[in-house]
């Protein structure tokens, strides 16, 4: 597998050029701003808002919510040819090595949350014949923001990484690690 560090501005361009060579590759971006992702299916988001602010939307098929990313959150993507399932193995390896740190994480569904508060949330899409797993890690934190964008009463709150000392680079190594990256 191999690792492609891009930005949120190149978008999925340098992942599928570099999928040409029939490699499964490892996409890593730390978001340089706030962008929502959102699931085409229902937007539960203040999209005025969005606009009046200058947030990028983002657009994707999925049946999960609006993913909230802010300057320093970490977006990971591994692309195949065949289905997968990526983000449960680096979703399982992040909780592992954050208890290793005696940090109270656990799986709930496609989510990491520590202490009930969610760092981390997963999917996966086909496209253009290829399937990604994303996995999508909060390092800041961004509740404030969160709360001032969604609709929907949240089940679980966001918070970050950043509570714990740790950083979008500690994270992309574990990362790595997990997924045989050198």
């Amino acid at each position: 597998m191999k690792l492609i560090r891009g930005t949120r501005a190149q978008g999925f361009k340098p992942f599928f050029d570099a999928f040409k060579q029939n490699e499964d590759v490892l996409l890593a971006y730390t978001c340089e701003r706030t962008s929502i992702w959102y699931s085409v299916t229902g937007m539960s988001f203040d999209r005025a808002y969005c606009e009046a602010n200058n947030i990028p939307l983002i657009p994707f098929n999925s049946t999960g919510g609006t993913i909230v990313l802010s300057p320093g959150d970490l977006a990971v993507c591994v692309m195949t040819s065949k289905p997968n399932k990526h983000h449960d193995t680096i979703q399982n390896g992040i909780v592992k090595w954050l208890q290793s740190k005696k940090i109270p994480a656990e799986r709930v569904r496609n989510d990491i949350v520590i202490d009930g508060k969610k760092i981390s949330g997963s999917g996966t899409l086909f496209r253009d014949g290829k399937y990604i797993s994303a996995v999508f890690i909060a390092i800041a934190d961004s509740t404030e923001l969160v709360n001032r964008l969604t609709f929907k009463k949240k089940v679980k709150q966001p918070t970050g990484l950043v509570h714990y000392n740790l950083n979008a680079e500690d994270v992309l190594k574990e990362i790595m690690q997990i997924m045989g990256v050198k």
